[in-house]
């Protein structure tokens, strides 16, 4: 008989039918490996749905790295040659895929087992299988003892093998195809079929479904038949939506616990299951593997005693380095081993209280087993496959280290890696959460950020969505599903839910405008509320939060700021993020706040660098068996980089430069494998031969993919298809999934994202190149007028960018600088600070000088973004305008300037230059009759009054200023309450207390609408009016408020703040607490240059150290707080009182000279205020001396 051949196998006979065709056993004709070979037959081929279920299938499968599942060698068509010698047994065309052979067929094929030993040696492999597609976000959905195949069956310690993951399903929506919601209650087999897999739930299938599959099959080993039996699938599946298990009765003894155990897999609730395999796995063991059967009879002892009954000692020696080890390893917190399954009574889903196993002490190695390569094969999967992580030992352990402290004690941590792009930093930080997630020993959230995000929050927008899997729901059901989720999630756990409303407003943009029944959370709002679902998810397991790219994403840095400042309470949250070196220079803002957070004690900066040639070798030899000297070559050539090594050597498979050998590949004899320049020429090459299958339609395609690129790294196919559209392009249909194939593209039939930024970048490159970037930015142009209504504040940036590429930058500084104006009055400076950036570039790009006209309101942009956040950059756009800008043109800009300075010098304590900026801005405003810039300078003047103790001249100004605004006709100004808070704190400084808080209450009432920033300003001056009162725990109620809303959002109200609620700390002896929030303080008025307030923090300090009898911290404060408090900056009775009560404290220590150099600050600081106790004080000190 002639051979049937595929490739490098030839097929032998068939040995199965599967449910979408035949098994064949195959044989490596090189190297006589016998393997399972699985052809779709003739019908199945020709349904585009079963195709796609079948490369389903190879992708999952070949992504999976474990010695649990079925390895995979290749896969490919049926050719026509092979079709012709099978006689029409095979089909031409036909998917094949080529797995190892498992000899002692499935589960199906074995009689059940008769004792414990048995039973749990299968189920626990089962567990470390499903934990590692899990942590891959993989869920099987077709759990059953057929797919369940045994390598061996003559073995002593036969070990097991998923198979069939056709009907494989990714956690993420945004993965599935637009028709899985429909097919997906049809898929997978009755008896095994969880509840919500039998509704078609697709959001709710997760770990839990292959869990209570997985519960079914223990039921069936264990007793003989299913949970449920019923006559047909209908009655089965009502059965498992409505009613209980057959009671669960064993054929052979089984630990007791083993009941409530298997209730709990089979619990109607997803929730009430165990949520991880890793959990299940614990369990199990804990209860399992010491347990003893009751004496049996010799006939029954000889049968446990059989090969294929392992021991104890048997399965521990089975396990070693596999999840079942590692969770039983030695933990990083010893935990007393408390009996976990209550078994009196009948069983309860709910019997385990806390499933979380112990971390182990070690990271461990997965549980994978060395690649076999066969020869000739693989060149099919090197784009897919998945290999096991090479090197970066001591990285691996640092995190693995600090994960486990944060478990510990209760805090969150940073790690940021940085280095140059390729060099594996997104991979390491994959790896290690996945190894965490398939661990039970974290909940693991990531997202990515790209230069081309659209809106600051669009990572984690992408974050949200994913974990809820929120996609494709509309604004009016997002809520309510948000609601539901949450309860759902939380039932029984002891925490306040998230706000959903605000959670839903961080996924949907749209959410809330245009509709009177549901108002838009503000930013601050969306911030708590991530903040508290982190918070509660890490009361359940630590919270790993991955951050790829985050020099893109200001709201992520933000959150990262937040978890770090916040510290709260029992909340474990690791944040990894990878930060490229390259991407930093065109992020100004965010280079600041990385650079601000790697000087805090909870951050450390790794830098990933090229893996050396060892590592590196035995990276690229997992990829396909390669002659050694390919191996070298390709090594040196590639510097350590595993993506450039990765793309190189796709390169050289896709250009037929490897041809097979003995062992495996060698480059062909002849060919010319000269390295290319960079990654870019091969993605470049690549694309090239991609197009070459094209006719006609090929440049077409090109430049498609190249608009595609030019939109950024999300694809969106409606708006692309519209793209193409206008660019007149004839492209086929399925072309995102073209690319998808090649792997350049990953995502669904609505979506895609290029695998890498680079990737973007260099097809970018290339339509520049060719002189076609500006026409495809024309080209989005045109797409945005279509989508978008003109003038639509949300997409300023993104038609702006495109302005830039299509030559058309004169168009784009206005409405940048515009824009860049109007986020600033919303307090969004980071958003402010990217687009006056943008413009700078383009006013660069057209070679302008610094006369042109267009550079002083950007400027004047610039100065505003850095007065609070960097003083001294601030005034350096100052002066460029003073000396620049036409009095005829910008008399605005100059007043604006001149009142940003003013305000600096205030900020500073410079009351005499304030004076004279205050002067000159207000002239300004006047010569354009600008009233409320007038009122601006006027009701500036009154905070110097109020710094000099000048109150009569501070209330004239306040109302002044009031009747320029209009008030109190016009309530409604954005600058009334700031004008009322002014006046209130004039009364709050007289003593009169309650005509203070009445004007608070008309300031709030008129801040209406304005947003929480001026209510929590308004609400943190109540709280002095309260203190002074006495009320102290509600001034403390209110100022923790404000606390920790300024410093979510990150302003730096927050130090002012955190000053207020240390003195109301300290004024009830608390002074630990009060010097952690000085400090914090400092540290933040330094970086930001609030220099105004740094005595006001150092004479608390003080205190601090003196309550605390530390006399070296004190002369440390002591000799910091001396520039600041030798004059009078502000005069205010806090500080006035903070220094006093320092030296009264060394007095009554007996520090004499301590005291009177404390008590000669203090007359300082009291001579504005109150004369005669500047006098006292003066005596004090001299007597002291």
């Amino acid at each position: 008989m002639t051979l049937i051949t595929i490739g490098a196998f030839e097929l032998v006979s068939v040995i199965g039918q599967g449910g979408m065709g035949e098994i064949w056993r195959g044989r490596h004709l090189d190297q006589n490996v016998e393997v399972a070979v699985k052809v779709m037959s003739a019908s199945m081929a020709n349904s585009t749905k079963h195709e796609q279920l079948f490369a389903s299938e190879v992708r999952a499968v070949a992504s999976l790295h474990h010695r649990g599942i079925v390895r995979v060698y290749d896969h490919g068509k049926i050719t026509a040659a092979a079709a012709r010698v099978s006689q029409g047994t095979l089909a031409e065309g036909s998917p094949y895929l080529v797995m190892e052979l498992a000899e002692g067929g499935s589960l199906v094929d074995r009689p059940r087992p008769t004792h414990w030993p048995a039973l749990m040696h299968i189920l626990l492999q089962v567990l470390d299988a499903l934990a590692h597609a899990h942590a891959h976000e993989l869920f099987h959905r077709d759990l059953k003892p057929g797919n369940v195949l045994i390598t061996d069956e003559a073995a002593a310690r036969p070990t097991i093998k998923l198979t069939d993951f056709g009907l494989v399903q990714l956690a993420a929506a945004g993965h599935f195809s637009q028709t899985a919601e429909h097919r997906i209650s049809g898929s997978g087999t009755p008896g095994f079929m969880a509840p919500e897999q039998i509704l078609g739930r697709w959001r709710q299938i997760g770990p839990w479904t292959d869990l209570y599959a997985l519960g079914c099959m223990v039921y069936e080993l264990a007793t003989g038949i299913l949970p449920m039996t019923r006559t047909n699938a209908v009655f089965m599946a009502m059965a498992h939506l409505t009613e209980m298990p057959d009671p669960f009765l064993p054929t052979f003894p089984v630990p007791p616990e083993l009941d409530a155990w298997v209730a709990k897999l089979l619990a109607k609730a997803p929730r009430e299951r165990f949520v991880r395999a890793a959990d299940a796995a614990h369990a199990l063991w804990m209860f399992g593997a010491a347990w003893q059967a009751p004496r049996q009879t010799s006939e029954q002892t000889t049968a446990q005693a059989s090969p294929a009954s392992p021991s104890h000692d048997a399965t521990e020696q089975l396990f070693s380095g596999s999840l079942t080890a590692l969770l039983t390893q030695q933990t990083i917190v010893d935990e007393e081993m408390t009996p976990i399954l209550s078994v009196e009574g009948k069983p309860r889903a709910r019997a385990i209280a806390s499933d979380a196993p112990p971390m182990p002490m070690h990271w461990g190695e997965a549980a994978s087993e060395a690649i076999t390569l066969l020869s000739g094969t693989g060149l099919n999967m090197l784009k897919m496959r998945r290999v096991g992580f090479v090197g970066r030992e001591e990285e691996r352990d640092h995190i693995w280290q600090t994960l486990a402290l944060c478990r510990s004690d209760g805090k969150a941590r940073v790690i940021a890696l940085s280095g140059p792009s390729g060099c594996g930093k997104s991979a390491l930080a994959e790896w290690i959460a996945r190894r965490a997630d398939e661990l039970g020993a974290a909940i693991v959230l990531r997202t990515s950020h790209s230069q081309s995000d659209t809106s600051e929050e669009a990572g984690l927008r992408r974050l949200l969505t994913r974990f809820f899997r929120a996609e494709g729901l509309s604004d009016a059901e997002l809520v309510p599903f948000l609601e539901e989720c949450l309860r759902t999630h939380f039932v029984g756990c002891e925490v306040d839910l998230p706000d959903s409303t605000a959670l839903g407003a961080l996924i949907s943009a749209t959410l809330g405008q245009g509709t009177e029944a549901l108002q838009r959370p503000e930013r601050a709002r969306q911030r708590q509320a991530f903040v508290s679902l982190l918070a509660s998810l890490a009361r359940e397991r630590p919270v790993v939060l991955c951050l790829d790219n985050v020099q893109w994403g200001g709201d992520s840095l933000e959150l990262v700021e937040v978890l770090l400042e916040r510290q709260l309470v029992n909340a474990p949250i690791l944040c990894l993020l990878t930060v490229p070196d390259e991407g930093l220079a065109e992020r100004p803002a965010e280079q600041r706040r990385l650079l601000a957070l790697y000087e805090r004690s909870e951050v450390v900066r790794r830098t990933v660098r090229p893996l050396n040639i060892v590592e590196h070798r035995r990276l690229i030899s997992q990829l396909l068996p390669l002659q050694d000297d390919v191996v070298n070559d390709l090594a040196m050539r590639t510097g350590g980089n595993p993506l450039f090594a990765r793309e190189l050597l796709s390169d050289w498979v896709e250009r037929g430069l490897l041809v097979p050998y003995a062992h495996g590949f060698r480059t062909r004899p002849g060919s010319t494998t000269q390295l290319p320049d960079s990654v870019h020429h091969v993605w470049v090459e690549r694309i090239d031969r991609l197009l070459a299958r094209y006719g006609e339609e090929r440049e077409d395609i090109r430049v498609a993919i190249e608009l595609a690129a030019c939109a950024g790294r999300v694809i969106d196919k409606s708006q692309w298809e519209l793209a193409c559209a206008i660019a007149g392009l004839n492209v086929p249909a399925d072309l995102l999934e073209v690319f998808a194939d090649a792997h350049l593209i990953k995502g669904d039939s609505r979506q895609g994202t290029f695998i890498h930024e680079m990737l973007r970048e260099s097809v970018e490159r290339m339509a520049g190149d060719a002189g076609r970037l500006a026409s495809h930015h024309r080209v989005h142009l045109a797409l945005l007028d279509r989508f978008y209504a003109k003038g639509d504040r949300s997409i300023v940036e993104r038609r702006c960018r495109h302005l830039i590429g299509a030559g058309m930058a004169e168009q784009a500084i206005a409405p940048l600088t515009e824009a860049a104006h109007t986020h600033l009055r919303d307090f969004e400076n980071a958003v402010a600070l990217r687009l006056a950036t943008m413009a700078e570039r383009a006013l660069q790009q057209l070679n302008t000088s610094h006369d042109d006209p267009r550079w002083v309101p950007l400027w004047t942009a610039m100065a505003l973004v850095h007065m609070l956040e960097d003083s001294h950059a601030a005034l350096r756009f100052i002066e460029l305008i003073d000396t620049h800008a036409d009095p005829t043109l910008h008399a605005w800009e100059l007043g604006e300037a001149a009142l940003t300075r003013a305000n600096i010098a205030l900020n500073r304590g410079e009351n005499e230059r304030a004076l004279i900026d205050l002067e000159r801005a207000r002239r300004f405003y006047e010569g354009l009759a600008d009233k409320t810039g007038m009122a601006r300078c006027i009701q500036r003047l009154g905070s110097v009054r109020v710094n000099t103790a000048d109150y009569t001249g501070a209330l004239q100004a306040y109302e002044q200023a009031l009747v320029l605004h209009g008030y109190p006709d016009h309530r409604d100004g954005r600058f009334v309450p700031l004008c009322l808070r002014g006046l209130a704190r004039v009364r709050l400084n007289l003593g009169e207390l309650d005509e203070a808080q009445k004007i608070l209450e008309e300031a709030l009432h008129c801040a209406q609408g304005q947003g929480e920033d001026t209510a929590m300003a308004i609400r943190h001056d109540m709280a002095a009016v309260a203190r002074l009162r006495g009320e102290i725990a509600l001034a403390e109620e209110h100022l923790r408020a404000c606390y920790e809303y300024f410093r979510d959002i990150g302003a730096s109200k927050q130090y002012v703040v955190a000053l207020n609620l240390a003195f109301t700390l300290l004024g009830q002896g608390r002074h630990t607490d009060a010097q952690n929030l000085c400090l914090t303080a400092v540290q933040g008025m330094q970086f930001v240059g609030l220099n105004i307030l740094l005595g006001y923090a150092y004479a608390q300090l003080l205190c601090c150290a003196a309550m605390a009898q530390d006399w070296d911290a004190w002369d440390d404060y002591f000799s910091r707080a001396i520039p600041h408090l030798q004059t009078v900056r502000i005069a205010d009775k806090d500080i006035a009182w903070a220094v006093t009560h320092a030296a009264e404290l060394a007095d009554a220590a007996g520090k004499a000279q301590r005291a009177a150099d404390a008590f000669g600050l203090a007359a300082i600081q009291w001579q504005p205020l109150d004369p005669e106790q500047a006098a006292r004080l003066t005596g004090l000190a001299n007597q002291t001396q």
